[in-house]
């Protein structure tokens, strides 16, 4: 069996060019269409969203008034949840603050905290680490000069989000990333 070399040619790749061009601009063209598309499916349903995201915000904002004025219904359990819905009480995780700078802090738990500690509660930045120091107890926080605010009970409504949802939701942010861009 013989074998044939083809002689490649500024020709041959001039001709690959122009079809590779013309290929682009066909994608150009589409991509154009699709983004248009979507202009036009945003435009349709964004109102419809906005309304419907609207009528709930509102019907949240009274469940949770009707939780806090009867904190009695949620005595034991604190949570229900009520037609898939999970709503009542649950404890805050609360935030910290400091009655000094950042610096300050730092030095205060080098010289309180042993070394294994201080890695887990300093960020190589020299930052007090909010994390780690959410889980030391308040005793340890009050020597630091940290004092604990909205630690109290919360109101909680909230829908358990299925795998289904945290893909729809994920697509929708997609989408509404592309429109924008594109827009």
């Amino acid at each position: 069996m013989a074998t044939t070399i083809t002689q490649i040619t500024i020709g041959t790749i001039e001709t690959k060019c122009r079809d590779y061009a013309s290929r682009r601009a066909q994608l150009a063209d589409r991509n154009a269409e699709f983004k248009d598309a979507l202009q036009a499916v945003y435009r349709t349903y964004l109102p419809r969203l906005k309304a419907a995201s609207a009528s709930c915000a509102g019907l949240e904002a009274e469940i949770r008034a009707d939780i806090e004025a009867s904190p009695e219904l949620f005595q034991k359990p604190r949570t229900l949840v009520l037609n898939g819905v999970k709503c009542g009480f649950a404890k805050g995780k609360g935030s910290l603050s400091w009655d000094c700078e950042d610096e300050d802090l730092v030095k205060r738990i080098r010289k309180q905290c042993a070394q294994d500690l201080q890695e887990l509660l300093i960020n190589t930045t020299y930052k007090p680490s909010k994390k780690a120091l959410e889980s030391l107890p308040a005793d340890a926080l009050k020597r630091l000069g940290i004092s604990v605010s909205d630690a109290g009970d919360k109101v909680v409504v909230q829908i358990p989000e299925t795998n289904v949802e945290k893909f729809v939701s994920k697509l929708m942010d997609e989408l509404v990333k592309n429109i924008e861009d594109a827009g």
